[in-house]
């Protein structure tokens, strides 16, 4: 789990996107740094974190979020990710 990257780093961060991404991201864990993942591997990592997050609001506080929310926090991170291609392993 990403320990936590400082939110006052985040391009944009005033924006909905941001802010959505702030708040609903850090339910589980620290916030990750928007770069950890390329904008094309963004979609399936949220995807994935949104299906634990419904899981798991069955028995822990946590409140999944919207459809709307989930597209704005997906382009926010697609905008703001690693660009390119990630280095290989």
């Amino acid at each position: 789990m990403p320990s936590g990257f400082s939110a006052h780093l985040l391009a944009d961060r005033e924006s909905s996107g941001a802010k959505i991404f702030m708040t609903l991201c850090t339910q589980c864990h620290g916030l990750p740094d928007p770069k950890s993942h390329s904008a094309q591997e963004w979609p399936a990592v949220v995807v994935r974190m949104i299906e634990k997050m419904q899981r798991q609001a069955l028995y822990k506080s946590i409140k999944p979020p919207k459809n709307e929310d989930v597209d704005q926090i997906i382009a926010y991170l697609a905008l703001h990710g690693l660009k390119g291609d990630p280095a290989p392993l």
